[in-house]
């Protein structure tokens, strides 16, 4: 079904690719069941054995996923799609999940502007498929509703994105949105598009069609036309692009383009822990609102013209990224119009903040490894650096009930994401540890566990905001049945 006309006009000002939408016909109503009875948020099912006859249930599975929506509840119903091929343009203008068993594809039939998912109201889930499409593959778009209206709540996750055919001449986007809040692209493979990766807003910009207050996280973005991920428009900012790893963007010589972009009315990203290269032009490319965005903990390294690139008068906050070399970004010298840096790192333009810049990649990994170690007390040779050995039957032991300590000192300021702690316990009971992170004098952060714990269990936790500027660590126990000991101590992050 033709839902999505895109007008492609080059503008030259900002090297920009921009679509336009143009509403065609609304979807049809979708009916509302009238021969099942229903309990609250009911479950259905889908599979190639079924028949759209049948009553949906899970020794009786509908045929088609369209006709299982249409016998969806306006809100909250899931629907469960087994193994097979879906010939379908799969339309969602309900809140519903649509769950993927096994990797089941929806291959929206061949034609111009056929989309596999088509989605058009708040609180829509589209998880554990392969999505196959000629034009926008997953097309967020509510165009069935009033001018300026957004949706909120969409999710995409755990998704292979790929288009029909491997078509180069095409602009169609993997994953296109635009009038969405709260968005969440996560854990999704993209290759192989004509156009962008991911695409947020909508020509014309301005504040009528953008997205905001979103993330973008743990996707695969690999092999597009263009821009691995757009921010055409995101007025209203809140944008969290992480964890994704972008690469060879673009195709010479004909397009050149950028790992990632803040396009035309591209506001408040936050860009951060990201692995970006292979692009055929910039790895990250800022066109608007310089100032609004933060660049920070992404490995950035051989992309063709500029690891970034900021052609806004603002300055664009940089710090602490890997280039390509330890010597950091290759940059402008100055006044003297030269570039200086070593010659082998990725470059940065003027009106970068690129210092200090990281020495290495920022891959996760057990910092607090064979760091210097210090306790409270120690139980005869179980001292304090067996707790960061990496070897779990070697512990610290302090040799005493509660309150007792041990310090890790990180060595350097850290970037920590999370921890793990393996208990060395007897006997079992409740206990309480504190986790306490400084940046060599002030507490910047704490965690706490309480509660029933036993002889090797692993105490965890991990953090949704980075903790920059780590020096050391130190756990305190204040309740245990038993003498305060640890057999490992793993904090995760980089240096």
């Amino acid at each position: 079904m033709k839902k999505l006309i895109y007008l492609i006009v080059a503008i030259a000002a900002f090297g920009l690719i921009v679509s336009g939408c143009i509403p065609v016909v609304p979807p049809t109503e979708q009916s509302e069941p009238t021969n099942l009875t229903r309990g609250p948020d009911a479950t259905y099912y889908v599979a190639k054995t079924g028949s759209d006859s049948n009553v949906g249930d899970q020794d009786n599975p509908w045929l088609t996923i369209s006709y299982a929506i249409s016998q969806a509840a306006p809100t909250g119903d899931t629907i469960i799609v087994y193994p097979g091929t879906y010939n379908e343009e799969v339309e969602i203008a309900k809140a519903l999940t649509l769950q993927g068993i096994g990797l089941p594809t929806i291959e929206a039939p061949y034609g111009a502007n056929s989309n596999a998912i088509w989605i058009g109201a708040s609180d829509v889930t589209v998880t554990g498929f392969e999505l196959k499409a000629p034009d926008d593959i997953v097309d967020i778009n509510p165009y069935n509703l009033s001018p300026g209206v957004h949706i909120n709540n969409v999710v995409i996750e755990g998704n292979y994105v790929t288009p029909t055919e491997v078509v180069y001449d095409t602009v169609a986007p993997g994953i296109f949105a635009c009038r969405v809040d709260n968005l969440t692209v996560r854990d999704n493979v993209i290759k192989n598009t004509g156009g962008c990766g991911i695409f947020l807003g909508l020509w014309p910009g301005g504040g009528t069609n953008p997205v905001a207050n979103s993330l973008i996280e743990y996707n695969t973005i690999d092999n597009t036309g263009y821009t691995g991920i757009l921010a055409y428009d995101t007025t209203g900012g809140g944008i969290t692009i992480r964890y994704n790893t972008i690469s060879d963007v673009g195709y010479l010589p004909t397009r050149l383009d950028d790992g990632i972009r803040a396009g035309a009315f591209g506001s408040g990203l936050t860009i951060e822990c990201n692995d970006i290269y292979g692009s055929s032009r910039n790895g990250i490319q800022i066109n608007h609102d310089a100032a609004s965005h933060t660049i920070h903990f992404n490995n950035i390294y051989n992309n063709s013209q500029y690891g970034l690139k900021n052609i806004d008068a603002g300055t664009v906050d940089a710090i602490n990224n890997w280039w390509g070399h330890p010597g950091g970004p290759r940059r402008p010298a100055g006044n003297s119009g030269k570039i200086s840096g070593p010659k082998d790192a990725d470059q940065v333009s003027e009106n970068v903040l690129y210092h200090p810049w990281l020495s290495g990649t920022n891959s996760v990994s057990n910092i607090a490894l064979d760091q210097a170690a210090t306790a409270s007390a120690t139980y005869q040779s179980y001292t304090a650096t067996m707790a960061v050995d990496g070897d779990y039957n070697t512990l610290w032991n302090a040799g005493a009930h509660p309150p007792q300590w041990i310090e890790i000192d990180l060595g350097k300021w850290s970037t920590v994401v999370g921890f793990r702690l393996l208990t060395a316990q007897s006997p079992v009971g409740e206990t309480t540890h504190v986790v306490f992170f400084s940046d060599d004098g002030d507490v910047i952060a704490e965690s706490t566990f309480s509660g029933y714990t036993e002889n090797k269990q692993w105490l965890e936790a991990w953090f949704d905001a980075l903790l920059h500027g780590v020096k050391t660590l130190r756990v305190t126990t204040t309740v245990s049945p038993s003498w305060v000991a640890w057999y490992e101590i793993e904090v995760y992050g980089w240096q």
